[in-house]
Parts: C-alpha cells; structure tokens; sequence
C-alpha cells in the first residue's frame, strides 16, 4: 500500500483502536442472542440516512465476522458525524489490511497459545488484585455481559463526543479534518477504557480471548495501535531515550519538597524530549511507559482545548501544569520510518524545520535524534523562563541577586544577601 496522507493516518489509527469492539466477547459466545448494537444506533432518528452510508462502506470488505461488522458499522458513524467525506469512508477497507496486520502482531503470541486451550480445560478463570493476591473473586463471561441498553449507551457516548469535538474547533480549526480526527483520536486514547466501566459497570470485563482470559480488549487495542507503526511501511526504529545522572540530581534536594521538584524537573524533561513526536505521530508510538492516563499526556489533551470533564484532575493552579512527577527518566517509542512523500516523510522535515536540525541529512535516525535532542533544550529553557516570569515581581529578580551576591562576595553583605537569596528561592518553591 502507498503511503498514507494526514487524513488517512489518524483513520487508521482511530479504525485500530476500535477494531475490536468491548463487547466482543458476549457477542462472539452468542449471549447478545443475535442482537446487534449497531442496529440499536442506526435505528436512532438521529442516524437516519447511515444505515445506506454504513453499508456503502461495509461492501468494500470481502468477508467480516460479526463483531468486525459492529466495529466498522461504529467506526462508519464516528467517522461520518465529523464530517468525513463518502469518498474517504470507502478508504476504509483499503486501510483495514493495516489493522489486520496490527491486530495479528499484537495478538500474536495469544494465536499460539489458543488452539491448545479451551474453555473445557480451563477448570476455573478469577480476577485477582495485583496488589493483594488474595483478594479474588471468579469471573464468568455469563454473569459479566452487561445489558445491551448499556452498552448501546457506551456506544452512543462515543459517538457525541466525536460530535462535541468537531463542533467545539476552534474557528481556524474548523474545517480542518485532519485536525478533528487527531483531536478525536486523541481523546479517545485516553479516554476509551474509563467511559467503558462508568457506563456499563466494572464487573462488564472484556476478555480478549475467552479461551485465554488474562487481558482485555482495551490490552489488546491499545498494542495494536503501537503495532501500527511496526506493519506500516514494515519499517521502524525502536528508539530509547535515557536521561543520566537522575540520582545524583535527586539526592541534591534537602527537603522533601526538593526531592518532588527534582523528581517533577526530570519528568517534564522526559516528557518534553518526546511531545513533538506524539503530538504528530500519535501517543501510540510510546512502549513505555504508558502514557493512556499520564499526566502530562492528560495534560496536552487541555491544551487541545478536550474538557476537562472528560478527563481526571490533573493540574494545579495557578500553573496548570501536571502536578505529579511519574514520566519515568527512560523512554521507549517506536517510530515508524517514512514512505516517499507521506505523512510520516512531512512530520520529520516540518519538525526538523522548526526545531533548526536542517544540518541533518535525509537519515531518519540521524534527524529523530536531532528532534529529541533540541526539543529537550527549548523546553528546559521555557521552563526556568517561565518560573522567571511567575514569580518576577515578588522581591527582587533572581538575576540582580545573583549579581549582587556576586559584588559583595568580599564584603560584610555577603550573609545577607545570601539570606535573601535563600528567601527568594523558598517563595520561588513554594505551591
């Protein structure tokens, strides 16, 4: 397949993560009895008229299971409520043997292991707390199926937030397609796993595989959506970035609040070496750690203008900046390497443009490093600007200090202006 335009890129990856419907696995075992969700929406007075178009779309693919048809049929009206053309829906199913070969790279040890494993020999499944293995109770797919009105509403949640999204653009935005659907395909990124459990109960437990029970869906969708980065183009760097030294800054602190800020610097640092990246390519292209609930991810998704309603609390005033320091100093992603003039091609030259790297040559290692290396500058910069200005005004400027102290070294001022030093950056501190 050529390589893939903005538009087509964030289809992709939104049709990845809802490749696999949650309720999947009522569905598959026969517990729904036949009973469609899609039918359920489509039927809807606010659908008429996409029942022709979902079905324009479905005529593309030569064969779908049942639960493949609800995930296109749910994907089809996600797509069509924020305005994607007839002509790009039709795509859809020329971009589905992408997700295929996701979905068969991220279940891929599961589809060895299945064939030798059947519900009949497995003699009891149990949820079990990872903290506290002794607590535990038994899991039956009978007893979990939520109520098709439930997840009818789950579905239809999605789908108003798709809604709410393209209709809540800013006014340049507006019209931007590629805009709406990585801002769609962002929030749902987020997002998916959390509307699922407040609107069908956490006892509704998607399964990936009922024949081998130990991850969910969300497990499984999420991979996949990583892997897409591996099966397009077949071609990828698996880049690891490591920030040195993290103990020895940490141990510098002397209070416990020097400790949080040491640790808060490093993973704002960590974070920022990458964010260009994720906010081009996806937050998918992030191994570890996971980023579905971070802070700082959370965090983007405000500035993207997501309500926060949505979202947990996860910024203080009056910085509004993520409040907790868990970005790990270590980072893995994998970078999908680019084809021709595609999307991907673009990102890189337009990041490496403004970022300064145009000293980089055409070697995509050689200009990703650059992009890291530079962002984690500028954005070390921003932050001590921004402390500066916070707090410039509240006595005297930590740049006069600092020269004062330095006039006075050999004087009889030197305790005091010392004093006033520390003074200055205990309020500078201070939340």
């Amino acid at each position: 397949m050529t390589g893939l335009n903005e538009v087509e890129w964030w289809i992709l990856k939104i049709a990845t993560l809802l490749h696999d419907i949650p309720w999947k696995p009522w569905l598959i075992t026969g517990l729904y009895e036949g009973k469609r969700v899609s039918d359920e929406i489509l039927s809807g007075s606010d659908f008429k008229g996409y029942k022709g178009i979902v079905s324009n779309v479905m005529d593309g693919f030569k064969h779908l299971e049942a639960h493949e048809e609800e995930s296109v049929a749910l994907i089809a009206t996600i797509l069509k409520v924020v305005d994607v053309p007839n002509e790009v829906l039709t795509r859809l199913s020329k971009l589905w043997s992408i997700v295929y070969e996701a979905d068969i790279v991220s279940a891929s040890l599961d589809r060895l292991i299945s064939p030798h494993i059947t519900p009949s020999r497995l003699r009891k499944v149990r949820l079990v707390n990872p903290f506290n293995p002794i607590v535990a109770w038994p899991y039956r797919l009978e007893e979990s199926k939520p109520s098709l009105d439930k997840v009818v509403r789950f579905a239809n949640r999605i789908i108003d937030i798709a809604k709410n999204l393209a209709e809540g653009l800013s006014e340049g935005d507006k019209g931007d397609l590629a805009t709406t659907l990585r801002k769609l395909y962002f929030t749902l990124y987020a997002i998916l796993e959390k509307l699922w459990y407040e609107e069908v109960g956490p006892k509704a437990i998607p399964v990936a595989d009922t024949r081998t029970p130990h991850h969910t869906v969300f497990n499984h969708v999420y991979a996949a959506a990583t892997a897409t980065n591996m099966v397009y183009g077949n071609e990828w760097l698996v880049v690891h970035v490591d920030i040195p030294g993290v103990q020895q800054f940490i141990a510098k602190g002397r209070k416990t609040r020097d400790y949080w800020a040491g640790s808060w610097i490093l993973s704002y640092m960590a974070w920022s070496c990458i964010k260009p990246l994720i906010e081009y390519l996806g937050p998918d292209i992030v191994l570890t750690p996971s980023i579905q609930y971070n802070p700082f991810y959370l965090d983007l998704l405000i500035g993207m203008n997501v309500s926060e309603d949505l979202l947990p609390k996860i910024a203080w005033e009056p910085w509004r900046w993520p409040s907790q320091p868990v970005m790990p100093a270590t980072v893995n992603l994998i970078i999908p390497l680019p084809k021709g003039g595609d999307y991907v091609s673009r990102i890189l030259s337009r990041l490496c443009i403004e970022l300064n790297c145009q000293h980089c040559t055409e070697d995509s290692e050689e200009l990703i490093k650059c992009i890291i290396e530079k962002s984690i500058k500028i954005s070390w910069r921003k932050l001590v600007e921004s402390l500066l200005r916070r707090y410039r005004g509240q006595g005297r400027d930590l740049n006069d200090l600092i020269k004062e102290l330095c006039r006075h070294m050999n004087s009889d001022e030197v305790d005091k202006c010392c004093e006033e030093f520390k003074e200055y950056m205990d309020r500078l501190l201070e939340v």
